[in-house]
């Protein structure tokens, strides 16, 4: 089914997987990266970052995401001799219906209902702000994402499985491989799920748990992190970072909330004035509407599940009415009630009070402000860093634990008790809240005034690498998981609210087909790019000593050098040229000085780049440059030698100066 949806919602993509891509930049440098790694990882593993462009730059692939998670997919197809594009676009093609398969997964897991599973996977799958990524097939590949929070739920309600945290584990290496944003949104939301579950004194048992995830992690960074250190490496030798200017150039905004991607047939044309570059993060329609009932029936009503009890003590429908009924959870209640009932302590309440005053303070503070001062006549009251706090909480914590002989419910936070665990509603209201926030980056502005410092900025300065990412704004997608399974729980209270098994189905099918109907964007506007590799390709890949290559005219431009790189797997030669996220140090002045070709200063430079071969498409020189290339060619300069002919193409090949 979620493939006929696909098919549907994405027309004309299935009849034209071999040529129709959304623009051309990143699918043909994307196409390009998949084609690197599978050559490279057939013929010489441990060059796989010394990919054949910006010769004679090394790591040259550290320049963009790798895509190695993206292998599982596309290798099958291209060991089939599949064309880069075909395998692209077959990917792309591909994440839709496993994007909604693993959130399908997820939401019958957590409710029990596999109604509630199909239409939140339609919802996913098909939100708006996929959509607003057709061109950025890593960004679309976050199917692992669902996994890892499976793998979750499972290891804590199972105790500790072997299965569930390889299943946790395996899910987020892979998430972490298909894009190095989803592989810092995937550390976030297991951070969070780390709060949501240790923060409550009525937690589960957590130490098999917290000891056996604690090894698979090690092993899993042990597996991924070689394949981080090129991009350190490259980022530490060129000084490769986003500024705070650029990144802020990429956040979102509280309207991008309210934009759609221009090519939905019902609120592109009415939001097109709230869209920005990156922005259309409109969460949609139905997916508000049932999420705001899932969180009134999982939060509001009772403080627990939304209703029932499925696998291992998780909600679902057809249990207990409510999750206080489940054995491990009027366990841990009990358990609660102990810790609280009947306190004669020598920890005073007034202290607990001034501390949860205290951490609520400092955890706005970082999560929203970003650090404030406060004069109050002779008193100045500041925290404008959380280092200090986060010490001087740490020991309060401990010295009230130690007092207690026990853990104690920490009093002012019982209004929060319901968001945490058992609560799965709470854990995907605190992973969506995070996540909107991190999305405003460092500062966020209302009518084009800061207004506040949100938590993106304190990651920006604190964690490694994360001052890299360039848009803020892709954190919706963390959004976007939260509000998909909410809007499951919300069709699962819809779906226990109805009568007999056919009203049940009807408004199943109704809710999903209004999910279908809101994303209707056909036909999206896929443009058709076909690169035959032609004479000089072919000359190139023959028996022929190898060498770099510079092709001229070289341009920085994503559409004609991506063509270029395309190309290239004909023969794989290391290139001049590139495009990729970043470019490195001189390309520019490379780029400038080879336009003058066949000038003298343009030969030495590709001597001094080490080029053994220039292959000159007359046809693309501006009308003048190529009378001035074509003339050169009738009475080469000394050192380049005319070794191959084509229509509108020659190689000549640039030999030592004597």
């Amino acid at each position: 089914m979620l493939v006929a949806v696909t098919v549907v919602l994405t027309w004309p993509l299935a009849p034209r997987l071999d040529s129709a891509v959304i623009d051309f930049g990143d699918p043909l440098l994307n196409s390009w990266i998949l084609a690197w790694d599978l050559h490279a990882l057939g013929h010489a593993p441990l060059k796989l970052f010394d990919a054949n462009i910006f010769h004679p730059r090394r790591w040259t692939l550290a320049y963009s995401e790798h895509l190695l998670g993206l292998l599982p997919l596309a290798a099958p197809l291209a060991l089939a001799g599949s064309p880069p594009i075909l395998v692209h676009n077959a990917v792309l093609f591909a994440t839709f219906p496993l994007v909604g398969l693993t959130m399908f997964l997820l939401v019958r897991y957590l409710t029990g209902c596999a109604s509630a599973g199909v239409v939140a996977g339609l919802l996913y799958a098909f939100s708006h702000y996929r959509f607003g990524h057709l061109g950025h097939v890593q960004l679309l590949s976050h199917q692992w994402l669902p996994l890892m929070l499976l793998g979750l739920h499972r290891v804590v309600e199972g105790g500790g499985r072997w299965r569930d945290i390889a299943l946790a584990a395996a899910a987020f290496g892979l998430q972490a491989l298909s894009s190095g944003y989803y592989a810092y949104f995937a550390a976030i939301a297991l951070a969070v799920f780390v709060v949501w579950v240790a923060g409550p004194v009525t937690r589960p048992p957590l130490g098999r748990a917290a000891r056996r995830g604690l090894l698979a992690g090690a092993g899993v960074a042990l597996l991924i992190a070689p394949l981080f250190l090129p991009y350190y490496v490259v980022r530490q030798e060129f000084g490769l970072k986003r500024g705070v200017g650029e990144t802020q150039e990429y956040a979102a905004h509280p309207t991008s909330y309210l934009a759609a991607p221009r090519e939905n047939r019902w609120f592109g044309t009415l939001t097109a004035g709230f869209r920005r570059s990156e922005g259309a993060l409109f969460p949609g329609v139905v997916t508000l509407a049932l999420a705001i009932t899932g969180l009134a029936t999982g939060c509001l009503r009772s403080g627990a599940g939304p209703g029932g009890l499925g696998p291992a003590g998780v909600p679902r429908l057809d249990g207990a009415a409510d999750l206080r009924e489940a054995p491990v959870l009027r366990a841990t209640a009990d358990r609660a009630g102990a810790h609280t009932g009947g306190l004669h302590s020598r920890w005073p309440r007034w202290i607990d009070l001034v501390l949860a005053g205290f951490l609520l303070v400092t955890l706005a503070n970082a999560f929203v402000v970003g650090g404030f001062a406060v004069t109050l006549g002779p008193i100045r009251v500041s925290q404008r860093h959380f280092e200090g706090a986060a010490v001087l909480v740490t020991v309060a914590l401990i010295l009230r634990r130690v007092t207690h002989g026990r853990a104690v419910a920490l009093g002012g936070f019982g209004w929060l008790r319901r968001l945490g665990w058992p609560n799965v509603a709470g854990y995907y209201v605190g992973v969506t809240a995070v996540a909107v926030l991190c999305s405003f980056g460092p500062t966020l502005t209302l009518n084009d005034r800061p207004v506040a410092r949100p938590i993106y900025q304190q990651l920006y300065k604190r964690v490694p690498g994360f001052d890299g990412l360039r848009v803020p704004a892709r954190f919706a997608v963390l959004a976007s998981t939260g509000l998909a399974v909410l809007a499951g729980f919300g069709v699962a209270a819809i779906v226990r609210a109805t009568k007999g098994r056919a009203g049940r189905v009807a408004v199943a099918t109704v809710l999903g087909g209004l999910a279908i109907i809101e994303a209707w964007s056909i036909p999206l506007p896929f443009r058709d790019v076909r690169l035959a590799p032609g004479p000089a390709e072919r000359w190139l890949a023959g028996p022929g000593p190898p060498g770099p290559v510079a092709a001229l005219p070289i341009y920085e431009d994503a559409e004609r050098e991506t063509r270029r790189l395309l190309l290239s797997v004909v023969h794989w030669q290391p290139l001049v040229n590139g495009y990729s996220g970043y470019f490195p140090p001189g390309y520019q002045q490379t780029v400038e000085t080879l336009r003058t070709f066949p000038d003298p200063v343009a030969i030495a430079h590709l001597r001094e780049l080490g080029v053994r071969h220039a292959v000159l498409y007359l046809s693309e020189f501006p009308q003048d440059a190529r009378r001035r290339v074509e003339s050169a060619l009738r009475t080469l300069p000394p050192g380049l030698v005319q070794v191959a002919a084509f229509e509108n193409t020659v190689i000549v090949e640039v030999r030592p100066a004597r």
